[in-house]
């Protein structure tokens, strides 16, 4: 059983994340824009979302694979 205490532990927390390609031309392409989240400590967290939302770059940013900006 989780306490109400260790619930408040934020284990992560992602503040209006922005994260941009680089096109071959030089020019940023915007890939995820102001994404605001907190996952704390006991929490099952998912997410959801069309094709092409985002979801797989926000984990990889999320996990330190790709830099935010």
């Amino acid at each position: 059983m989780i306490s109400d205490s260790d619930n408040n532990d934020v284990v992560f927390e992602a503040r209006d994340l922005k994260i941009n390609a680089i096109r071959d031309d030089g020019s940023e392409l915007p890939i995820v824009k102001g994404a605001n989240f907190k996952v704390r400590r006991g929490e099952v967290v998912a997410l959801i979302g069309e094709s092409g939302s985002g979801k797989t770059t926000i984990s990889l940013s999320a996990l330190g694979y790709c830099k935010p900006g």
